[in-house]
């Protein structure tokens, strides 16, 4: 009995410990807008945002090319001098020019997820962001996208009303028990 009693425990600790492994607390992340030379082609976004990301070194990187501006979010301020040293190490032409830190509010994030999706920033209202796999990361990037679909109905409400045809004004009560049933 103190044997299936103490497996019982010891299974119960461990779930609770790798759930804990698994929940993105954005609270600790660290928001920087980076900015690279030659970076001219999708192409080359592509390979240098993924590149980072599948490192480990950010958790979420995009670039914007009619801007020349990249954007780096890491859990550790260490993280940018590290980008900083992979890029100019390892990435032929292209050159880890500045940086800058930013306070990452929810804005940000949902103007640095649609970025990284390939959507124009002007499309973000019209639509609800789409899902985006993190490389091999698939309990990170389900994780997240639940945070930031969240964020885009609190953000658009008119929009996601429309998207799902009701007419009329939602409560508080009413935009967080649909977050729930979109969330499923």
């Amino acid at each position: 009995m103190k044997k299936i009693s103490l497996n019982l425990i010891l299974v119960v600790f461990i779930k609770l410990y790798l759930f804990s492994q698994n929940s993105i607390d954005i609270s600790k992340w660290i928001a920087y807008k980076m900015y690279l030379s030659g970076i001219n082609d999708l192409k080359t976004v592509d390979y240098v945002t993924k590149t980072i990301e599948k490192q480990q070194l950010a958790k979420i990187c995009a670039y914007d090319l009619t801007k020349q501006e990249g954007y780096v979010i890491v859990d550790n301020t260490y993280l940018i001098g590290e980008i900083k040293k992979y890029i100019d190490n390892f990435m032929l032409n292209v050159k880890f020019e500045n940086y800058e830190q930013l306070e990452l509010t929810k804005d940000l994030l949902l103007y640095i997820y649609y970025l990284r999706g390939n959507v124009s920033p002007s499309e973000e209202s019209k639509q609800l962001p789409q899902f985006i796999q993190f490389g091999p990361f698939t309990q990170f990037s389900n994780d997240l996208y639940k945070i930031i679909k969240e964020y885009w109905i609190e953000k658009h409400p008119d929009a996601y009303k429309n998207l799902i045809n009701t007419k009329k004004e939602l409560t508080p009560e009413e935009k967080q028990e649909l977050i729930k049933k979109t969330s499923k």
